[in-house]
């Protein structure tokens, strides 16, 4: 049962306001005249209070599209209701009371500025009017407290819910633009190694033709010579052609930048990682490098992404984390390189980009804060026996 009430609060909360205020004024509605139906009075005067009691519902749906109009219908029945036979209806029910408070409460928490200034006097006037010609009114002192009950308290708790709404929505939008630039930062940086990618598998094939046109050139001289020379220059050839076919497969769908955007520099490898921590030592950052298992050549494209991982990893550490100290291992495994980058600092670090390119190799990357403290990045590279 409280499962099915928590449920129906829940789809009452998701209609439009328009569609809830509506509900509001049937709720309204049905205990009025529950309520009539037990006042004893003349059947006369109870058939009135409940076409009053429809003005009033009117005003009540319309208290968040037309404010004014909606305060001023409310305010208006409690007003019908101070003549003679109603009067009495009105004390023996708490309906009229109510409204008043939702009235005044609907102005302060829906209007702003000039609008909420005019709307807050005119409600003042008409519950000034309707304390005047309550059969109960006995004077000033009536006059003051009941202007203080009936317009301050809900007015108040309506700026309040007004002011609470309006910084919900701010952070929710500041939330939003945040979560969307995080987001174009990310996608950036993913076109960006896209591009680097591009650039550097270019110097990896390029280089890879090379040298299948210098072998093939050998194997041509060699063929009436020497045949043995001959066919293991073809070999070789045929070797490093694989090796450039599988490096332009990886490259298929990357976005590149135009031709003379190419980088033209020496790609760095595994064995410039020395080099690579001095640089981060020099900034700040204290590296430790460990290698284990047997060191082996791998593919270009392999060797230069497992040192993009340690770079990108080390560089984010020292400025996104301003971790101090940091731990470097690279394991070379059966058919498979493993990188792992420890630092001291915690928190998530934007690694986009690299995890990107640990993709396109077929690899795994993963990354995060540690429960001991600190963050890790692990990548896992297909390696096969060497290149």
């Amino acid at each position: 049962m409280g499962a099915r009430i928590r449920s129906l609060a829940a789809r009452v909360r998701d209609l439009p306001p328009g569609r809830q205020d509506a509900l509001l004024a049937l709720a309204f509605f049905v205990e009025g005249n529950v309520e009539f139906s037990l006042v004893d009075a003349p059947a006369r005067d109870v058939l009135l209070a409940r076409l009053v009691l429809c003005m009033t519902c009117a005003g009540v749906a319309l208290r968040r599209r037309m404010p004014i109009l909606g305060a001023t219908l409310m305010i208006g029945t409690f007003l019908v209701f101070d003549i003679p036979g109603l009067a009495e209806i009105e004390q023996a029910t708490g309906g009229p009371f109510l409204t008043l408070f939702l009235a005044v409460y609907s102005v302060s928490a829906n209007l702003d500025g000039r609008r909420l200034a005019l709307a807050s006097i005119w409600v003042v006037v008409l519950i000034v009017a309707a304390i005047v010609v309550s059969p109960t009114y006995e004077g000033v002192t009536d006059l003051i407290w009941g202007s203080l009950i009936g317009f301050g308290a809900p007015w108040g708790l309506g700026r309040l819910i007004h002011q609470r709404t309006r910084l919900a929505r701010a952070m929710r939008e500041q939330a939003r633009d945040s979560q969307e630039e995080r987001a174009a930062q990310a996608a950036r940086a993913v076109d960006e190694e896209r591009a680097r990618i591009a650039a550097e598998l270019h110097d990896i094939v390029a280089a890879a033709l090379a040298t299948m046109v210098d072998r093939a050139d050998a194997a041509q001289r060699l063929v009436d010579e020497d045949p043995d020379g001959a066919a293991r220059s073809f070999a070789e050839v045929e070797n490093a052609g694989r090796d450039a076919l599988a490096e332009i497969r990886g490259v298929l769908g990357v976005l590149r930048r135009d031709d003379e955007e190419l980088a033209l520099s020496p790609q760095p490898t595994l064995a410039h990682l020395p080099s690579l921590l001095r640089r981060m030592q020099a900034a700040g950052l204290r590296a430790d490098l460990h290698i284990e298992g047997s060191e082996r050549p791998l593919p270009a494209g392999t060797d230069l992404t497992a040192y993009r991982v340690v770079q990108e990893a080390l560089t984010a550490a020292l400025e996104e984390g301003s971790a101090g100290a940091a731990e470097v291992v690279v394991r070379y495994g059966s058919g498979a390189l493993e990188v792992k980058v420890v630092d001291d600092a915690g928190g998530r670090r934007g690694l986009a980009g690299v995890r990107e390119r640990v993709a396109l190799y077929g690899g795994e990357l993963q990354a995060g804060p540690l429960r001991s403290g600190g963050h890790a990045v692990r990548a896992r590279l297909p390696a096969g026996d060497g290149a």
